[in-house]
C-alpha cells in the first residue's frame, strides 16, 4: 500500500503545497488568499470524476470506427476538449472574475487549476485501479493496473503535464475576459493540440507497436518522453509569462 500513499501524499499533498509555497511567493499573487487556492485545489480534484462518465461516449465513438486516425483525431480530440474545459471550469469556479483580472494572475491560478485536475485524475484512476467494479460506473477499464511506485512517477509526470494546459487554459480566459476572443479561441486550440500531442503518442504506439518508434516510447516513457513533455510545456509557459502579452 506504500505505493497507493505516494499518490495521495506526495503527488496529492507535498506537490501543491510546494507550488502553493512558491506561488505566495511571487509579487503577482499577494493579493491572492489561501481560500481561493483551496477552493482550485478542491474543484479541480472534484472536477475530473463528474466529467470522467464520458469515457463511455469515448468507448461508444471508438465502436464506431476503431482505426487509428479516427481514434487520434476525433475519440481523442472529444476527451481534450472535456478535459481543457473542465481546468477552465476549475479556474472561473474556484478564482472567479478576480482569478482572471491580470494577466500573470490568469496564468499563475491557471497552472494551479491544472495541476489540481491533475491530480484528481491521479486519485480517480488509483482508486478505480484499486476498486476495478468503478469500471462500470465511469466507462473506463483499469484492471491491468497496477499501484507501484512507477505509476506515482507516471502520476507526477502527468500533474505536471496538466499544470502547463491549465497555464494556457488560464491565459485563454483572460483573453475571453477581455474580448480577445481569436487570442482565448488559439491558446485555448494550443492547450488542446499539446494535450493532443502527449496522449497521441500513447496512440501511436498502441496502434503501431511493431515500429521502431513505438519501441522507443514505451521502453523510455519515464527516462525521456515524459520529461521532454514536460520541458517543452513548461518552455512555453515561461515565454508566455515572460512575454506579458500574447502576439498572434
Amino acid at each position: 500500500m506504500l505505493p497507493a500513499a505516494g499518490i495521495f501524499i506526495l503527488d496529492g499533498l507535498i506537490l501543491p503545497l510546494t507550488f502553493y509555497l512558491i506561488l505566495r511567493k511571487s509579487r503577482y499573487m499577494k493579493n491572492i488568499p489561501f481560500s481561493t487556492y483551496l477552493r482550485l485545489y478542491i474543484i479541480g480534484v472534484v472536477i475530473f470524476p463528474i466529467l470522467l462518465p464520458r469515457k463511455h461516449l469515448e468507448y461508444w465513438l471508438t465502436t464506431q470506427s476503431p482505426s487509428f486516425l479516427f481514434v487520434l483525431l476525433v475519440v481523442q480530440m472529444v476527451n481534450n476538449i472535456f478535459e481543457e474545459s473542465g481546468k477552465a471550469i476549475t479556474l472561473y469556479a474556484g478564482a472567479g472574475k478576480k482569478g482572471i483580472s491580470t494577466y500573470s494572475a490568469a496564468l499563475l491560478l491557471g497552472l494551479f487549476s491544472g495541476m489540481s485536475y491533475g491530480i484528481g485524475e491521479a486519485f480517480t484512476l488509483s482508486v478505480i485501479g484499486m476498486k476495478p467494479v468503478l469500471n462500470k460506473v465511469f466507462g473506463i477499464n483499469l484492471t491491468l493496473l497496477f499501484i507501484t511506485w512507477w505509476w506515482v512517477l507516471e502520476r507526477f509526470y502527468s500533474i505536471l503535464i496538466h499544470t502547463v494546459m491549465g497555464g494556457l487554459v488560464g491565459v485563454s480566459l483572460y483573453f475571453f475576459k477581455k474580448s480577445g476572443y481569436l487570442k482565448a479561441f488559439l491558446l485555448f486550440v494550443t492547450a488542446l493540440l499539446y494535450h493532443e500531442f502527449v496522449d497521441g503518442l500513447i496512440i501511436y504506439a498502441n496502434f503501431h507497436q511493431t515500429s521502431r518508434f513505438s519501441s522507443f516510447v514505451m521502453n523510455h516513457m519515464y527516462d525521456a518522453i515524459l520529461p521532454i513533455l514536460v520541458l517543452l510545456g513548461t518552455a512555453g509557459i515561461l515565454i508566455l509569462f515572460r512575454k506579458k502579452e500574447v502576439r498572434l
